[in-house]
């Protein structure tokens, strides 16, 4: 994982994060995928940035959001924040403030200490989900990947993103950019979890996520799989109303995000 320059905060934490020597809960090396955005952090990280470091031009970027595919918007966003005179360093130490739960970010740590294999999945970008793990010391070590539209700075310091997906992903219900079940379907096929198994005794999958790019993921999983939901988003109301086979859990806090990962035995 490309990893980006800052000042890292310290932490308290259980071990060094990133490493294979804990004992998972039950002896079972699990995977955990995260998206990013009010799941992972606290925020919408495209939103957030836009309105910390070009607040007068913010909204007017935005008011475009129904009339422009969203990382195609957030393209042009990143132009006009350059053309403000935002710099790369700027836009990283501003996100070292983002709004991020500490107990998230320790139950990160914690898992990557018991062995589990963690991933985040995002519609996100690259450069914005480094900057923020980055800011913290050892977080973006405990992840096995990022997946979500690969961005990057280019000589003049301009920020360019890029769709996921370069072509058609043939799923009707995902924005055209990314469709999440494609990519987890790839994950869990690296790491070995067959999906058609229904052995509760091998590896799981722990789904974190609150929004409606959530669900096709979330259909992809078994009846012992979990998807952990942030309670009163749409990933939440959207499962509740339709379910899926796996077991829907939910949280409305940091706090809560790590009760729901202990009682589904992710997290010791």
């Amino acid at each position: 994982m490309t990893s980006t320059h800052g000042n890292k905060k310290k932490e308290v934490k259980l071990g060094k994060g990133g490493s294979t020597g804990g004992l998972a809960t039950g002896g079972v090396r699990h995977v955990v995928v995260f998206d990013f955005d009010f799941s992972l952090i606290n925020a919408n990280s495209d939103m957030w940035i836009l309105r910390r470091l070009i607040p007068k031009r913010a909204e007017q970027v935005l008011a475009q959001r129904n009339e422009i595919q969203w990382t195609k918007l957030m393209h042009k966003a990143a132009g006009v924040m350059h053309k403000e005179g935002v710099t790369p360093e700027a836009m990283k130490k501003k996100f070292a403030e983002i709004p991020f739960y500490k107990e998230m970010r320790e139950a990160v740590y914690r898992m990557a200490d018991q062995g589990h294999k963690i991933y985040i999945l995002s519609d996100a970008n690259t450069v914005y989900i480094e900057s923020i793990l980055d800011a913290f010391e050892g977080l973006s070590k405990c992840f096995q990947h990022i997946y979500s539209n690969p961005a990057h700075f280019d000589s003049t310091g301009r920020l360019h993103i890029k769709p996921y997906h370069s072509s058609s992903h043939g799923c009707k219900t995902c924005p055209v950019n990314l469709c999440k079940s494609v990519v987890l379907r790839e994950i869990l096929a690296a790491e070995g979890v067959d999906l058609d198994s229904k052995d509760e005794k091998g590896p799981r999958v722990l789904y974190v996520g609150d929004g409606g790019n959530d669900v096709c993921p979330a259909r992809v999983l078994r009846k012992v799989d979990v998807v952990a939901a942030r309670a009163k988003y749409r990933l939440d109301k959207i499962l509740t109303e339709n379910p899926a086979d796996a077991i829907l859990s939910r949280w409305a806090n940091g706090e809560e995000a790590v009760t729901v990962f202990r009682e589904h035995k992710f997290l010791n």
